[in-house]
């Protein structure tokens, strides 16, 4: 497995191969939720759902 090192906040970072395609599609998705408003209400309904059903318990 390769391991790749990364300037982050002017510090080293040094990744695996596997995180470094982690990183990556957190930020496509990210992305994706910018470009569909929509999707992030929704997500945020879940949650406090979630959090409202945690709560009766």
């Amino acid at each position: 497995m390769k391991n790749f090192t990364l300037n982050i906040d002017g510090k080293d970072r040094h990744l695996t191969e596997t995180e470094l395609k982690w990183i990556r599609l957190i930020g496509k998705f990210k992305k994706y939720l910018e470009s569909h408003p929509e999707l992030d209400k929704r997500i945020e309904r879940i949650h406090a759902f979630n959090e409202q059903a945690n709560h009766r318990i």
